[in-house]
């Protein structure tokens, strides 16, 4: 072999043995959507090197499910209402055949039919107010309704009008 290829090829060796390949970019931060019994979470590419896959991770109730070589940029799950859900989201370079560091986000689904669920919260102590209310003066109306039928009795045997013929026996 020529002194000078040969020369030149270990230059070249030596100018990239310190060299790193370009990283893969880490995925931009994960923003979600929410609502009754679900979370759609979203994230994009980073800048910089090419993303080709992700790879994502869901956490629910301390159980882990891996979904990986996805080029989806969005995840939707359902059925998880009042569970706290975290996602891991890492991009993936086949070039590189490098994984870039993760992004997370924890998020507390919405109960499914929460809101139903807080009205009747809501107004079950309410219907229990009226209800003891109601017990609290149920004697006061009986009462006054006894009253009431004492004071009529009254002031129709001081007119005249009550008739107790009607009552004698033929």
């Amino acid at each position: 072999m020529n002194k000078k290829i040969f020369i030149s090829i270990f230059v070249v060796l030596l100018m990239t043995c310190g060299m790193a390949f370009a990283a893969t970019p880490t995925p931009n931060a994960i923003t979600y959507t929410d609502g009754n019994g679900y979370v759609e979470f979203s994230w994009t590419a980073g800048t910089g090197n090419v993303t080709d896959t992700y790879n994502y991770s869901k956490t629910i109730s301390g159980a882990t499910t891996w979904y990986n070589s996805t080029t989806d940029t969005s995840v939707k799950w359902s059925g998880i209402g009042g569970e706290s859900v975290t996602i891991y989201v890492y991009a993936f370079n086949t070039t590189y055949s490098q994984l870039s560091t993760g992004v997370t986000s924890t998020v507390t689904v919405p109960q499914l039919f929460g809101d139903v669920v807080n009205l009747i919260d809501s107004i079950v102590p309410l219907f229990a107010s009226i209800l003891d209310l109601l017990i609290a003066i149920f004697p006061l109306v009986i009462a006054m309704v006894f009253l009431g039928g004492i004071a009529i009795l009254v002031s129709k045997i001081f007119d005249g009008t009550l008739n107790f013929d009607s009552f004698k026996k033929r």
